[in-house]
C-alpha cells in the first residue's frame, strides 16, 4: 500500500439495491480507488443467508415481495471484508460515508438493545477465544433478536390494493392524496405496505418499536443507532406532506396507530451528517473513530442528486424497472409521483 494513498482522505459510498449491495471509494478529487459488488444470490459469498435473485416472492400470493432483514446484514459485512482484501486503502482514511437504498421497502426494529452495542463492541484479544467465536462477531449473530419481522417488504410488493384504496378514500380521493403527499397511493409505497402489517399481523406492528426505510435502516446499522428518514426518500411513502416538509398528520393516522412515534418525528435534510460510525466498524474492518456518516436516501433521488445540474435535464434511470424524472412542479396526473430532492439548507 503507497504512502501516496495512506494520506489520502478517501470517502465511501454505499447502495442496498434489490439484488447486490455495492459500493465504491473516491478521494477528494472524485477519482475512484475501489469497487466492490456482493450478490444476494452468491452461494460463494453469502454461506449463511444467500437469497436466490434478492427476493422471496410469497407461494401463496405472487404479489408478496419480500427480502430477509438478514441477507442485508450479511452481504454488508462479506462487502467490507472484501474490499479489504483488495489491499487498495486503509480503511482509517475514510473520512466519511454515506449511500442510498431501493426505495419504499421497510425493515421492523423490535428493540435497539442490541443496535447500541454496535457502539461498545470489542473484538476480544485472545485468539483461541476468537476463532471458535468467530460466527458470533458477525452483524447477522450481534442483531439476531432486533427484528419484529425478519422478511422486508420491498418494492416490487403490489399486495396492498386494498390498503391504497382505503387511503385515498380517507383523505377523500386519489388528487387529495396527491395533493398532499405527491403521489397517488401505490401499493409499493411504504405507507399502504404499514397498513398492512398493522392491520393483517397487529402482533407484530405493536411489538416494533421502529419502522425504518432500506436507506436509513443501512445507516443505523454504521452508526450503531437508529438513524432519521431524509425528506427524500420519505416523499415515496404517501406519508409525507411534502409542501410543510414534515410528516401529514392526517395520513400517519390512516395506516397506524402511533405511526409518527415509530417512524421518529425527526426528519432530516438528505446532507445530514448523524454522527460518526460505531465501534463494530472501528475494531473489525480499521475505520476511524472519528467517520462521519452522512444521511442515506434513495436510489432514484440519489441519481437525480448526482445527475441532474439544471431544471432543463432529465434523468434516466435503467433497473429493475425504468424510471424518468426531471425537475418540476406538481401537477396533478393518474400516475408518478413528485419526489422532494432539490431541497435547500
Amino acid at each position: 500500500m503507497s504512502n501516496e494513498k495512506v494520506c489520502q482522505r478517501l470517502y465511501l459510498g454505499l447502495d442496498l439495491s434489490t439484488q447486490q449491495i455495492k459500493c465504491i471509494v473516491i478521494n477528494e478529487q472524485l477519482q475512484t480507488i475501489a469497487e466492490e459488488a456482493i450478490s444476494f444470490n452468491d452461494k460463494s459469498l453469502l454461506v449463511h443467508h444467500v437469497q436466490p435473485n434478492g427476493f422471496i416472492v410469497d407461494k401463496n400470493d405472487n404479489r408478496c415481495v419480500t427480502t430477509p432483514v438478514f441477507v442485508f446484514l450479511e452481504a454488508l459485512d462479506v462487502l467490507f471484508q472484501n474490499l479489504s482484501k483488495q489491499q487498495k486503502f486503509d480503511f482509517s482514511n475514510i473520512v466519511g460515508i454515506s449511500g442510498c437504498g431501493q426505495q419504499h421497502g421497510s425493515v421492523y426494529w423490535k428493540t435497539k438493545t442490541e443496535l447500541e452495542n454496535l457502539k461498545n463492541f470489542h473484538i476480544t484479544t485472545d485468539v483461541d477465544t476468537e476463532k471458535s467465536n468467530e460466527k458470533n462477531l458477525y452483524l447477522v449473530d450481534l442483531l439476531k433478536s432486533s427484528f419484529s419481522r425478519i422478511n422486508c417488504p420491498i418494492w416490487m410488493d403490489s399486495s396492498t390494493t386494498d390498503e391504497c384504496q382505503l387511503i385515498e378514500k380517507s383523505v377523500g380521493n386519489a388528487q387529495n392524496l396527491f395533493q398532499i403527499t405527491g403521489s397517488k397511493a401505490y401499493e409499493r409505497f411504504t405507507g399502504s405496505q404499514i397498513m398492512k402489517v398493522a392491520n393483517k399481523t397487529p402482533e407484530i406492528y405493536e411489538q416494533t418499536e421502529r419502522i425504518q426505510l432500506i436507506s436509513n435502516f443501512l445507516a443505523s446499522i454504521l452508526l450503531g443507532e437508529y438513524a432519521p428518514i431524509d425528506l427524500s426518500d420519505g416523499s415515496g411513502m404517501n406519508l409525507l406532506d411534502i409542501r410543510q416538509f414534515k410528516w401529514s398528520k392526517e395520513c400517519l393516522n390512516i395506516c397506524g396507530k402511533d405511526l409518527e412515534k415509530k417512524l421518529s418525528e425527526k426528519l432530516v435534510h438528505p446532507r445530514t451528517v448523524l454522527g460518526t460510525i460505531s465501534k463494530y466498524f472501528v475494531e473489525r474492518y480499521g475505520f476511524n473513530s472519528q467517520c462521519q456518516i452522512v444521511s442515506f436516501t434513495g436510489d432514484n433521488p440519489s441519481s437525480f442528486y448526482a445527475l441532474a445540474s439544471d431544471s432543463k435535464t432529465v434523468v434516466i434511470s435503467l433497473g429493475k424497472y425504468g424510471q424518468a424524472f426531471r425537475d418540476a412542479l406538481p401537477i396533478y396526473g393518474d400516475g408518478g409521483f413528485i419526489p422532494l430532492t432539490q431541497i435547500s439548507n
